[in-house]
């Protein structure tokens, strides 16, 4: 069958650089400025990647822009880092697979086509260098030099150079790891070959773990990251992000997805217990082989771990889709057991894997959809404001405007609340640190008298309001102006009425 025919490592290749540039197509369609995207492109000078120690981030940001200054070229990183996902993946693919085939090749791009990794292809500085993270962590575990010492050295430098692009991918490494060792037992290696693999991939985590603090970390300086602190509600927070996590996931699934989704991890599950049946029949004495059941069954504990990675042990609740990179290994091994037993069991069931795969591009293109309605709407929204400043005499000879925003964000879009709605991982994605609009926007449309109200400046205009009059000039249901002496303020309202404009309707 097609879909089962041997592929050279060209054809793999192909196939992998053409599904990644096919996913990146609608992110880059949209252009659209994720976040801290608007204010990087205008303070092309900032500290903010060294001050968490990612500093590879920044070094690649100039070295493409061939000034000492971080410069918006968008969407060439990004292009540049799907081909080099392409061969990681295809790297990968070749590792467990010496005979790869089309559905082979559908097994390992999870890896890319993680639906929670959507909203780190949306960011257009970091973006790439995250997708960059993920190549270095796959060529960690392929890396085929010819020596084990040389080897550990290679993968312990990469793991060294995902910590200083992304420090949340190390969780990649580490979920591939699992998947390996779960693949060394169903291949029967040796038990001693296994035990000795498990050990040199943990060598291999704690030297490039210590590469990174001597190097890049010394340059971090941000408070960001803490860690929770070790005290009688320690459990109590890991818990509640855990439970977090899971629901998070659950937005994925409709009643199609779920029954999809119940073959998958049914194959997986089975697939998973005949392989459990191999450790007895492993080469090695009954103690090592009681270590690698032991191992074995914390297989699927420690994948789910990888999900939300560190983030399930540090400070906040703001735990973003971007966050879940981990997600990807949790596919990755789904499709991986699922893909055994079928060829097992029937080799064209294995086109089963197309079915989510297909559901990934069809996501990525819904929300493709929906960054161009939030970009229209934020388009619209500046310029109405930008109208009222140029039109109202009290308004066009201030020198500076404060923009505020409500305190609750909200990604109220119209627009997209169809697709928002059938699939509500959409909005999760989005991010709910996504404002309507954001200060720096309005420089794109010739404005660049408007600051945001909660830097510099903001709390000496609050102190004259108290002796000077404030005086309101525009007020509608998306924002207000008013002046006081030479400044402004701009409020944006918090959007309370309903996204679905065609509720009223139904209700006549």
């Amino acid at each position: 069958m097609w879909a089962n025919r041997v592929l050279s490592r060209r054809e793999v290749f192909g196939f992998f650089l053409a599904a990644s540039m096919l996913y990146a197509f609608p992110v880059i369609h949209a252009d659209f400025r994720y976040i801290d995207d608007n204010w990087r492109s205008l303070l092309l000078e900032y500290d903010l990647w060294r001050d968490q120690g990612r500093i590879l981030l920044d070094f690649m940001l100039k070295g493409l822009s061939f000034a000492p200054a971080k410069i918006n070229m968008f969407p060439l990183p990004l292009l540049i880092a799907m081909l080099v996902i392409a061969t990681a993946m295809t790297s990968v693919t070749l590792y467990f697979f010496s005979r790869p085939s089309l559905m082979t090749c559908l097994v390992f791009l999870p890896l890319l086509c993680n639906p929670f990794f959507l909203g780190n292809l949306t960011y257009q500085y970091d973006g790439p260098g995250m997708v960059l993270a993920v190549a270095a962590a796959l060529y960690a575990l392929t890396n085929n030099a010819k020596s084990t010492g040389l080897r550990c050295a290679v993968s312990a430098l990469l793991i060294a150079v995902v910590l200083g692009l992304y420090q949340l991918t190390v969780s990649v490494f580490v979920g591939l790891c699992v998947v390996e060792f779960v693949w060394s037992v169903r291949n029967k290696l040796p038990v001693k070959d296994v035990l000795s693999a498990v050990l040199v991939r943990g060598l291999q985590l704690t030297v490039g773990g210590v590469i990174y603090f001597l190097t890049a970390f010394q340059s971090a300086s941000s408070e960001r990251g803490r860690f929770l602190p070790l005290d009688s509600y320690w459990l109590e927070q890991v818990g509640a992000k855990l439970m977090f996590t899971l629901d998070k996931v659950m937005l994925l699934f409709n009643p199609v997805l779920w029954a999809i989704a119940v073959v998958l991890l049914a194959a997986a599950a089975t697939s998973y217990l005949i392989v459990v049946k191999q450790i007895p029949e492993m080469t090695g004495s009954i103690l090592g082989k009681a270590v690698i059941s032991v191992l074995y069954l914390l297989v699927v504990p420690i994948l789910a771990l990888c999900v939300p990675g560190v983030m399930l042990l540090l400070v906040g609740d703001d735990v973003d889709a971007r966050n879940y990179i981990g997600f990807s290994v949790v596919l990755v091994f789904v499709f991986l057991l699922s893909h055994e037993l079928f060829i097992r069991v029937f080799k064209s069931a294995t086109c089963v894997l197309v079915v989510p795969t297909v559901f990934m591009f069809s996501l990525c293109y819904a929300y493709g959809q929906v960054l161009i309605a939030k970009k229209e709407l934020q388009t619209a929204t500046a310029t109405y404001i930008a109208y009222d400043l140029m039109s109202y005499n009290e308004l066009n000879t201030k020198k500076v405007f404060y923009y505020l925003s409500h305190p609750v964000s909200v990604n109220w879009i119209p627009g997209a609340h169809g697709a928002m709605t059938q699939m509500p991982v959409q909005r999760y994605i989005l991010s709910s640190s996504n404002a309507m609009l954001f200060p720096e926007f309005f420089p794109r449309i010739g404005i660049t008298n408007v600051v945001n109200g909660y830097f510099k400046g903001f709390q000496a205009e609050i102190n004259a309001l108290k002796t000077q009059p404030c005086k309101t000039v525009v007020n509608n249901p998306f924002y207000a102006i008013c002046v006081v002496g030479d400044s402004g303020f701009i409020t944006l309202k918090y959007r309370a009425d309903p996204e679905d404009y065609t509720e009223q309707f139904k209700r006549d």
